[in-house]
């Protein structure tokens, strides 16, 4: 297998990580945006919940409704710490996963750029070894009529 083969099976492999990198991101990206969603719908719950509590509040409440309304209140903030954990982790993916990226990129870019110059070379040789052809073809016909 000459080196120009070497390289090209060696780009095909880098594209296909370029490409599951942009895959992983896109996933990943697509996963942020639902659980930030389902975040603010949370947040959306809990704050009409919060009005609502205040309008009842304020009409009176006895103390068993009272403590009945803090105690639900309450089960939101590990749910709303929860997700916000999540989204930060979520990030945190994203993040290595688009340095991973651009690794994959350069890599990919620079394999291109070497076979690209590999077959300029190999074309300039061809060339060249075509006009030598031809010149000694030339000067074969010379001798020969001599």
């Amino acid at each position: 297998m000459s080196n120009l083969e070497s390289l090209e099976k060696i780009k095909s492999v880098y594209s296909l990580k370029y490409d599951l990198a942009i895959s992983k991101v896109a996933i990943l990206e697509k996963e942020h945006l639902r659980v930030k969603n389902k975040l603010d719908e949370i947040l959306s719950y809990y704050n009409e919940y919060c009005d609502f509590f205040k309008k009842k509040s304020s009409q009176g409440l006895g103390i068993h409704q009272f403590k009945n309304h803090c105690q639900f209140i309450s089960q939101f903030s590990p749910v709303i710490t929860q997700q916000k954990k999540i989204i930060q982790d979520l990030e945190l993916k994203i993040t290595q996963e688009k340095k991973q990226l651009f690794n994959h990129y350069k890599d990919f870019k620079s394999l291109e750029h070497i076979l690209s110059k590999k077959n300029a070379e190999l074309l300039s040789l061809k060339s060249k070894q075509e006009i030598t052809s031809q010149e000694e073809h030339f000067v074969n016909m010379h001798f020969n009529k001599n």
